[in-house]
């Protein structure tokens, strides 16, 4: 099922490529990247409020999970709210301090909340 919503995906079919996430998450609800993989596709379309429902349920289930947290600072930023943002991409540096991603991702919030030299390090 994932790997046909990641077809529909590659081929900008967004609404297809939810249904069957959709499906792929009746059958194995804990699957966190096919839940991530939807929360983003709720982003594409519109529908971040949905996304912050499934990364809250994400961040209960696996508080650990580095590409849990920078997906829910990605639906916050989506959101507008950047300083909920800045916290969780924070969450992920410290979970996966080597994580060269998740490091230029915080840069990017502190600069856009205008925190400067905290986007500099």
């Amino acid at each position: 099922m994932i790997a046909l919503a990641q077809l529909y995906a590659a081929q900008q079919q967004i609404g297809s490529s939810v249904q069957w996430l959709e499906r792929a998450l009746v059958a194995d609800p804990k699957n966190a990247d096919a839940a991530i993989q939807l929360g983003n596709h709720y982003i594409i379309k519109g529908e971040a409020q949905k996304a912050l429902t499934l990364a809250g349920r994400l961040r209960g289930q696996y508080p650990e999970n580095a590409e849990v947290w920078r997906f829910l600072a990605r639906t916050q930023l989506a959101l507008g709210d950047k300083p909920s943002a800045l916290a969780s991409a924070k969450r992920v540096v410290s979970i996966a301090p080597s994580y060269a991603l998740a490091w230029y991702e915080l840069g990017g919030i502190a600069a856009r909340l205008g925190n400067i030299d905290e986007a500099k390090q």
